[in-house]
């Protein structure tokens, strides 16, 4: 999404309805439409009402090499995570011409940046904390680690990012995969969470293109204001948002 195509049409907006127009202000108030509406979507992910669709023009894939304990370090990812799309075991790869980098401690995932995915691996599906903890001992649902299963017949499952501790030592956030996937290559499609602008360009927010005109509108209210915004107005937001996905 183009902030100078937003500073565009919120400008001609605000002439056509002979608004003051601050122009320094224009920056700022499209990163505070930016994060309220971020924060807005955050509250509708748990009830998953954005899907892949929703988050195609921001999605990125990265490939990874697990640790020893089948996980993924949200710290390796090459973007902040917005929210985990898929995660692919075993894809088919290719490589970027990058070098390779070092991959000395077992303990710690690494960002393969030398890899890009060809074509997709096993899908693991996202599972809760409940799921997770029955799905180990059931032979039947993604996840299950135990024994006497066909190798054929292994269904992947992943737990979203969590931090775990041992003692004193805290590791995380991490991705956890199961059945176990030691040191083996990983790829993981997720939405990359959109960052603050410093000036107007093109292509610099990592915002679905479905919320161009979601954005516009907060950015008008802010530079209505000039303050805060309305953050009353979040409920009437998510409202638009659930019924538009």
């Amino acid at each position: 999404m183009n902030s100078q195509d937003i500073a565009k049409t919120a400008k001609e907006l605000l002439i056509a309805e002979k608004s003051d127009y601050f122009d320094p202000a224009m920056v700022s108030a499209i990163n505070m439409a930016v994060n309220h509406v971020f924060m807005a979507i955050n509250m509708g992910l748990g009830r998953r009402k954005f899907g892949e669709e929703f988050f195609r023009d921001v999605m990125i894939c990265d490939v990874f090499r697990t640790s020893q304990n089948s996980r993924i370090k949200v710290g390796s990812f090459s973007q902040l995570i917005w929210s985990i799309v898929g995660v692919e075991v075993a894809p088919e790869t290719g490589s970027t011409g990058l070098q390779i980098p070092n991959q000395a401690d077992d303990t710690l995932s690494y960002l393969r940046p030398d890899l890009f995915v060809t074509e997709s691996g096993n899908s693991a599906g996202r599972l809760t904390i409940e799921e997770w903890s029955v799905a180990r001992k059931d032979p039947f649902a993604d996840g299950y680690s135990g024994e006497g299963l066909c190798v054929g017949l292994q269904e992947y499952a992943y737990l979203n990012p969590i931090q775990y501790r041992e003692s004193q030592v805290i590791y995380g956030p991490e991705v956890h995969i199961r059945p176990l996937v030691s040191r083996g290559i990983v790829a993981v499609f997720y939405a990359a969470q959109p960052s603050a602008i410093t000036e107007l360009g093109n292509n610099d927010l990592m915002m679905p293109g479905s919320l161009f005109n979601v954005i516009v509108a907060k950015t008008i209210e802010y530079l209505r204001n000039r303050i805060n915004g309305d953050i009353n107005s979040t409920v009437n937001d998510l409202s638009l948002l659930f019924n538009s996905n």
